[in-house]
């Protein structure tokens, strides 16, 4: 790119702002008035002088220094610099020091500024013949910049940078150098036809990636129309308003050589698993013409159905699955790798499962010695055997009396996940099943856990705990949310829906069983735990709506790819909520067949009644085929996001205080109730 220096024709000011000699006979002139006409004649005339020069590459003035336009004041509608030839301009700079500054090549600007200085003599002779005044020496001064030395450009692009041509479904580098001031910046990608404008039609590429210096872009087929285009990169510095594009346009061909399928070059997995143990396979390929590769897999327990991974952007590239076998038996898992032509590759190993399958659960809480509040909610805990999956089945929680081991069941058939919520109470009377008779408790307990269809190795608590105490006020909880909990938001996330407060979530309404309490601040109630490597965002202010409902709002939105859960930490109720683009069917995974479920519910009483965060993909209020179209270009980006992870944990170590607190705020607030309304309040 040419380097351009800014000249300040710092003389004008002194020239144009010097007041003439006036003698007590003559009238004074309008000072400020003459000086206003004065400058806008020069500038007419300057504009006029260079009007027929030979037009040369320059910087464009707009945005140089303050991102808004020298004269007008409007903000620029792009940054970076341009090749454009157009014909050296001058503007004002400081319209209140009736200052000028030339936009002038560097070997250009000396004879420009000889021009200038005989134009102002002529104009300030003018002046002062009309105001018959000796006319002052002029001399000539010029203002360069801090330093004439050629420095380092803040940012340039490297490759491509003119002359290549590059074939749609093969993979290329995008390099570019940047100073060491913007090192730690962010760096935006786009795409450009020709000629090169900031007023063009550009593509992104990438919104924003760490500055590392290279990028390598998969050229999707999507880009077909601009084949045989002179194109133009674009590398912009994040948020500082410069960039730099290829000096020269290079192509983008069609590939004319065949795509070849995908490479398999190893896979490992167990050979030996017992029932209910968990597996892992590893898959390593590699693609020949350096393309990205999906995977699937046929476990061969589940009736055809394929477990996918996520695309992942190498020359080698390994894929881990994991997988729990339920049977006894052998089977032969089929993984398959898939380029992005649809060439596949399969390769398939054998395993044999044995073992009975049977669970070995565990009590872990309570477990002994605990003295449990009547009425108050506590958490019952158990395991199973580590060989047996969590969700396996259905169990069974008792109430029993230590002694006489007599009891009742207080859960019957629930999910066997580890956990169970329980407003303790203790055992009114007890039945001897040999006599009939009733039998006071000992007020001594332990918790007893069985499979519902026996199939497991029971367990109780290894020593027995007490309950007692009287009912507290019931903590609140969350009963319902929206966006309802584990909603997916499969929209595109826009600037003009983040400033309408739109998905993807900001904030997200709560509805819980009773009121919160109104001393203290509910900030300290709620906790955001996320998916996301960066932190979880933070809880920003809680607002109550109306009846049971509260609105809390987040310090920043969501993430693309991150599931984030807020929990509320007296009650340790939550919900789970997650940020994917073109997840229409909300399973976690944005695929072909989103756009397929997408597609059919066009036009029909089943799309109209989806909620609009499930397909509205372009964000323009209503549900039509043109977000079929935006949902085909979001899963074709070669950098899009194509699954979520599994809903985070609430952050631990903090429910039990909270709920302390929460206790103690509700027993106070019933308390000022009861005194307020003896008082006649």
């Amino acid at each position: 790119m040419k380097i351009n220096r800014f000249l300040t024709i710092g003389v004008l000011a002194l020239i144009l702002l010097m007041p003439p000699v006036l003698t007590k006979a003559q009238t004074p002139l309008n000072t400020v008035g003459t000086l206003q006409i004065q400058t806008l004649q020069l500038q007419e005339q300057l504009i006029e002088m260079f009007r027929g020069r030979p037009p040369k590459p320059v910087r464009r003035p707009c945005g140089l220094r303050s991102g808004y336009h020298p004269i007008t004041g409007l903000p620029c509608p792009n940054f970076g610099t341009s090749t454009a030839a157009v014909a050296p301009s001058i503007f004002v700079i400081s319209p209140e020091a009736e200052v000028l500054e030339l936009d002038c090549g560097v070997n250009d600007c000396p004879n420009i500024m000889n021009q200038l200085f005989v134009l102002v003599n002529a104009l300030q002779q003018q002046q002062l013949a009309a105001q018959r005044l000796p006319a002052p020496a002029i001399t000539p001064s010029l203002v360069l910049p801090p330093s004439s030395s050629p420095s380092t450009p803040a940012i340039t692009v490297v490759s491509p940078n003119g002359g290549e041509s590059w074939q749609i479904g093969r993979t290329y580098p995008i390099k570019w150098k940047t100073s060491d001031k913007y090192a730690s910046s962010n760096v935006q990608i786009g795409l450009k036809g020709s000629p090169p404008s900031t007023e063009g039609p550009e593509v992104t590429l990438v919104f924003t990636m760490p500055n590392t210096g290279e990028y390598l872009w998969t050229i999707p087929s999507t880009l077909s129309n601009w084949v045989g285009r002179d194109v133009f990169i674009v590398v912009y510095i994040h948020g500082a308003g410069i960039a730099d594009t290829s000096d020269k346009a290079f192509r983008i061909a069609v590939d004319s050589v065949p795509n070849l399928p995908p490479s398999i070059s190893g896979v490992s997995g167990p050979t030996v698993l017992n029932v209910g143990q968990s597996g892992t396979w590893s898959v390593t390929a590699s693609d020949p013409e350096n393309g990205p590769l999906s995977y699937s897999v046929v476990w061969g327990d589940e009736g055809g159905t394929t477990a996918g991974s996520p695309t992942v952007q190498q020359i080698q590239q390994t894929a881990t699955f994991t997988h729990t076998y339920s049977q006894a038996g052998t089977y032969y898992p089929t993984f398959t790798v898939t380029d992005n032509a649809g060439q596949p590759a399969k390769t398939s190993l054998s395993v044999v499962v044995t073992g009975t399958g049977l669970a070995q659960l565990k009590v872990l809480w309570p477990n002994g010695d605990e003295t449990l509040n009547t009425g108050q909610e506590y958490k019952i805990q158990w395991v199973p055997h580590t060989d047996i999956p969590t969700q396996a089945g259905k169990v069974d929680i008792w109430l029993l009396d230590h002694p006489t081991r007599l009891g009742r069941v207080i859960f019957s058939g629930i999910p066997n996940d580890g956990t169970e919520y329980w407003f303790a109470k203790p055992l009114d009377s007890l039945i001897d099943p040999r006599t009939g008779n009733k039998i006071t408790p000992s007020g001594n307990y332990v918790i007893f856990i069985n499979c519902s269809d026996n199939s497991c190795i029971v367990d109780d608590s290894d020593r027995p705990f007490k309950i007692g105490g009287s009912i507290p006020t019931p903590i609140p909880t969350i009963i319902s949310s929206y966006p309802p909990d584990g909603a997916i938001d499969a929209a595109e996330a826009t600037l003009l829906s983040a400033v309408r407060g739109e998905l993807p979530w900001g904030s997200v309404g709560l509805t819980f069983s009773g009121l919160l309490p109104t001393s203290g601040s509910l900030l300290d109630y709620f906790s955001i735990s996320s998916s996301n490597a960066a932190g979880a965002p933070a809880v920003s202010q809680v607002r109550w709506a109306n009846a049971n409902n509260y609105a809390v709002s987040f310090s920043r939105q969501i993430l693309p790819g991150e599931r984030i859960r807020i929990t509320h930490k007296p009650s340790n109720t939550s919900i789970c909520l997650g940020f994917l683009p073109g997840d229409v069917d909300q399973d976690g995974w944005a695929l072909a067949r989103d756009i397929g479920l997408l597609n059919a519910w066009v036009g029909t009483a089943a799309g109209a009644s989806q909620p609009l965060y499930k397909t509205d993909i372009n964000r323009d209020g209503v549900f039509n085929a043109a977000d079929v179209t935006r949902a085909g270009e979001i899963l074709s980006a070669p950098d899009a996001i194509r699954s979520l992870p599994a809903c985070p944990q609430p952050l631990a170590g903090q429910a039990g205080a909270q709920s302390q607190l929460a206790n103690a705020l509700s027993a106070l607030s019933s308390l000022l109730q009861t005194l307020q309304q003896s008082l006649g309040r």
